[in-house]
């Protein structure tokens, strides 16, 4: 396995696990919103995710086919990236509840 494959699935793993940690995390904060997976473990989820995207891109490297091994490796890792946007949709909604959006100067100017 290279040292760029596995350099790569580490930062992707790192990334979306940890944007997927501090989403969570911020959305906690609101009362109306809740954990769907109350056991979430942040270096399980990215022990997991860099686990799959190795064994993935490793069975593609040992068949042959590194390219096709890497473009599933990566599915992997964006998995924590779908529910940090995820995420961050609800936070906008339970936010736009607490804050008055119409006196934001910079989304409606005519106002001020």
């Amino acid at each position: 396995m290279s040292a760029g494959a596995v350099a790569k699935l580490l930062a992707f793993s790192l990334v979306g696990v940890a944007s997927d940690f501090v989403t969570t995390k911020i959305a906690l904060r609101y009362p109306e919103l809740r954990e769907m997976n109350p056991n979430v473990n942040f270096p399980l989820e990215f022990l997991t995710s860099l686990g799959g995207g190795l064994g993935l891109y490793g069975l593609g490297a040992a068949m042959g086919q590194k390219k096709l091994g890497m473009a599933l490796a990566l599915v992997g890792p964006h998995v924590p990236i779908a529910a940090a946007i995820n995420n961050t949709g609800w936070i906008l909604l339970a936010h736009s509840r607490y804050y008055p959006w119409e006196e934001h100067p910079f989304l409606y100017p005519e106002v001020f």
